[in-house]
């Protein structure tokens, strides 16, 4: 009697713990399906917008980051609900935030545009550089 008590009580806690995980990928599901809901809705009133002022330039900027940035909190959201630790997003995160920050470095600095220009002018030295 003993046993099948024990057993009993083994089970509900591995119950318990069963609940406790599809509790959490269900609230990280959730959330991603929110964010998922907001970045489409951001997508048509943005699009909208963006279409209005297409002339003024900066809003479909605005739009294009915002449709981007909840499609990377939903993608976290999921692949965390997967069983991916949040160190290892964390990392992620880290290694794409160093890289961003060197392309807007060496963009901001117009390397490429310099490279191509001392190449063209390395390569191609009588050619008009407006040709070039």
């Amino acid at each position: 009697m003993r046993l099948v008590t024990a057993h009993i009580d083994l089970a509900k806690a591995e119950m318990s713990a069963i609940g406790g995980e599809i509790a959490r990928v269900a609230a990280l599901v959730g959330i991603a399906i929110a964010v998922v809901l907001f970045a489409g809705i951001l997508a048509v009133i943005g699009t909208s917008l963006f279409l209005g002022e297409w002339l003024l330039g900066s809003l479909g900027w605005g739009v294009l980051h915002g449709i981007l940035l909840f499609a990377a909190i939903a993608v976290a959201c999921s692949i965390a609900a997967f069983g991916v630790s949040s160190g290892r997003i964390g990392q992620a995160f880290v290694v794409g935030v160093i890289v961003a920050i060197v392309v807007g470095v060496g963009l901001g600095l117009a390397l490429p545009n310099s490279s191509y220009r001392s190449i063209g002018e390395s390569l191609l030295p009588n050619v008009e550089s407006g040709v070039r």
